[in-house]
């Protein structure tokens, strides 16, 4: 079942909109504050964080305050006649780390939980599609409006201790510094979009996930097997011209995507255009799969695409979890 994007929300470091984030990224646009953060050595660790949080705020008010910006922006479209009790939330935070136990949401649960009759929470990068491939069967006649919201944040230090005493190996590719984001999005029917006079931002064609045995704590191999048996659950649409995903993350997300891409190459156009929100805000867990997502939608809707035949075309949003789940999304730009 095809829905109507009505609502998207994209807050990190580089902006506090989705216009924003397609925009200043394009023209270089604006650089984050320098790291307040050393180690005991005085070494600088690098990050991304948002200014209107600072270095210093407790993870548990970072993930509010994120959360609660991309909410608002992706809802004010909707504000003036949608109730708490036509809508259901999908809420998508990252599993227990170091710097973050599974109390430290409890506000932005709590918070999220009043825009909303219902609540289902999901979990890491590519939690965003098992929520969004959910949507469809969550849109009733009393339930009108479905909202995904996706929230992390690796500004804490514990977190940044733990990723500064086990980095990535030699071996592997530099990767995107540790930030922090939300990204928001809000589903409708078409037809009640229509007579609501919503906007129309784009269409959700469908979403799936598989898991895959290869995964940020093993070293198993790499096949492109997992993601390619999510991406046959899509619609057989036309050409794919454009992905969006974390694939200049590390060599575990790049060689799965690449691989998938190669075993599925009659789903993709001859020239395709592959981004990657996270090489220039920053590592975003469990906001990723959520993130590439809006800004993939508002890329094509503003046709700021490198080549205008792929913002014409259907994009992939996809994401890789820590514990080996993949996800992707199929969504176009424009009306429904």
């Amino acid at each position: 079942m095809t829905l109507a994007i009505c609502g998207l929300g994209l807050v990190t470091p580089f902006g506090t909109t989705p216009t924003e984030h397609v925009y200043y990224l394009r023209a270089g646009v604006p650089a984050p504050p320098a790291s307040p953060f050393e180690t005991k050595d005085g070494d600088r660790v690098d990050v991304s964080f948002c200014r209107f949080l600072g270095a210093a705020a407790p993870i548990e008010e970072r993930l509010l305050q994120l959360g609660e910006r991309a909410l608002a922006t992706a809802m004010a479209p909707l504000a003036a006649w949608v109730k708490p009790s036509e809508t259901r939330v999908l809420l998508v935070t990252a599993r227990p780390r170091p710097g973050l136990d599974q109390y430290a949401s409890a506000r932005l649960e709590k918070h999220v939980a009043a825009h909303g009759s219902e609540t289902r929470k999901f979990f890491g990068d590519a939690g965003a599609f098992a929520a969004l491939r959910e949507a469809p069967g969550l849109i009733t006649p009393e339930a009108r409006v479905v909202v995904v919201v996706a929230v992390d944040s690796f500004i804490e230090p514990r977190t940044l201790e733990d990723r500064v005493r086990f980095p990535p190996s030699y071996w592997n590719m530099d990767g995107p510094e540790a930030s922090e984001g939300a990204a928001a999005m809000v589903l409708m029917d078409p037809y009640q979009a229509r007579r609501q006079s919503c906007p129309i931002l784009g269409t959700f064609e469908a979403a799936a996930i598989a898991a895959g045995a290869a995964n940020d704590e093993n070293d198993e191999p790499v096949d492109g097997a997992p993601m390619v048996a999510a991406m046959r659950q899509l619609p057989d649409k036309p050409r794919v011209r454009s992905a969006f995903g974390p694939w200049r993350v590390d060599l575990l997300r790049r060689d799965e995507w690449q691989l998938a891409t190669a075993r599925m190459h009659e789903r993709f156009a001859s020239e395709n255009e592959f981004h990657c929100i996270e090489r220039d805000v920053g590592r975003l867990g469990a906001a990723s799969g959520l993130a590439n997502a809006v800004y993939g939608v508002t890329m094509l809707k503003h046709v700021a695409t490198d080549a205008l035949e792929a913002a014409n075309s259907p994009c992939l949003a996809w994401a890789l979890s820590p514990d080996g789940t993949r996800g992707v999304a199929m969504l176009t730009g424009g009306r429904a």
